[in-house]
């Protein structure tokens, strides 16, 4: 009896140890799952019509139509693509007429907004979505304007002190931590006095944003505020 007892033992301790060897590894395999196939991984693109002197337009992913009739001042909102190189076109829509293209590698993990401008060009930016101090709202600008294509613009709080400054055409200010009681900047030419455009905005604490410029020849300078958390 001591003897059949003794298998017994042995067998169910030798069950034992592979069950519990079973549930780690199913438990790694889950965590795995979550870290490497995971949305926090997948890159997320806004693509954004800024052409102010253009109607709605239909955008383009590899020939394949990921959003249409995206009018002036529109944005797609997020869309998860993969970690590859993709051609970017825009067409005016429900036509084959394109109007701009650009070719973009999107990282894992990554944000983007492309835009699309006046003079016809497809402008990549990278997000960055760091979180402001507590208490406090983050916003950075992109200068989009083919009025102002040829020198800087800067950004001031309205009366108060500059948050941006030699932001040269297609390109974005780096993140500013503002306080959300701030309800509007102005833009002025890089180094001059002269208020061009006033910026009306909503801030809200612990929340980040984007305030991108347009304005074409012959039209005004514009503006338009996104949420990007």
């Amino acid at each position: 009896m001591n003897a059949i007892n003794k298998i017994y033992n042995k067998l169910y301790f030798v069950s034992l140890t592979f069950f519990i060897a079973f549930i780690c590894l199913s438990g790694c395999k889950k965590n795995d799952d979550t870290s490497t196939d995971g949305n926090a991984l997948v890159p997320l693109v806004d693509v954004i019509n800024a052409g102010q002197t253009f109607g709605p337009l239909d955008v383009y992913f590899n020939s394949n139509v990921v959003y249409g009739n995206l009018l002036y001042g529109q944005q797609t909102g997020y869309i998860a693509v993969s970690p590859i190189t993709y051609n970017v076109a825009f067409n005016v829509s429900s036509t084959t007429n394109t109007v701009g293209t650009g070719s973009f590698t999107f990282v894992p993990g990554a944000v983007y907004s492309i835009y699309f401008t006046d003079d016809e060009s497809v402008v990549s930016i990278t997000e960055d979505r760091t979180r402001p101090q507590t208490g406090k709202a983050r916003i950075s600008f992109v200068h989009l304007s083919t009025l102002y294509n040829t020198g800087p613009l800067d950004v001031y709080t309205t009366g108060g002190s500059q948050v941006a400054a030699g932001l040269y055409y297609k390109n974005s200010s780096s993140y500013v931590d503002v306080d959300p009681s701030i309800t509007s900047f102005s833009v002025r030419a890089g180094g001059t006095t002269t208020n061009l455009l006033n910026m009306q905005v909503s801030l809200i604490a612990n929340h980040v944003y984007t305030v991108y410029i347009t304005g074409a020849p012959g039209r005004t300078l514009d503006y338009h505020l996104l949420t990007r958390d």
